[in-house]
């Protein structure tokens, strides 16, 4: 038969595993963090990869429809905003309107006028009034 545990032998007979569990705890702290940090890791990638996706498709498909609806979009924005705009931002609209205009197949009716009186190709025509 063992001897009884006194008072004083609790720490050193009654808890041997104590160190075990605190080391446990610790370990599955650790793994939890670790887990954490790689889906970080993962959806920072996938971020990145979707963006990568979308640039690739904007310079491969040009001719995309959704590619020409933003660009028309973006068009006729920069005409809005060269109504809006002092002499100075009139002038950088109009270039980024022409910029727009080049990679676009189809002008829309509204805004042919505007393009062939103030673009030449991509640059602004020496003829129009936003690049004096």
């Amino acid at each position: 038969m063992s001897d009884p545990i006194q008072p004083h032998q609790v720490m050193s007979r009654g808890f041997p595993w104590l160190p075990v569990i605190a080391a446990g705890a610790v370990l599955l702290g650790l793994a939890i963090w670790g887990i954490v940090q790689f889906g970080f890791f993962v959806d920072t990638a996938n971020q990145r990869h979707q963006g990568d996706v979308r640039n690739i498709q904007a310079s491969v498909y040009p001719k995309n429809v959704g590619v020409q609806q933003s660009l028309i979009q973006q068009l006729e924005n920069d005409i809005i905003a060269i109504t809006d705009a002092n002499p100075a931002n009139a002038s950088a609209d109009a270039r980024d309107a022409c910029q727009a205009s080049v990679k676009i197949i189809s002008i829309p009716p509204g805004d042919q006028g505007w393009v062939k009186t103030n673009c030449l190709g991509p640059a602004l025509s020496p003829s129009s009034r936003y690049g004096k």
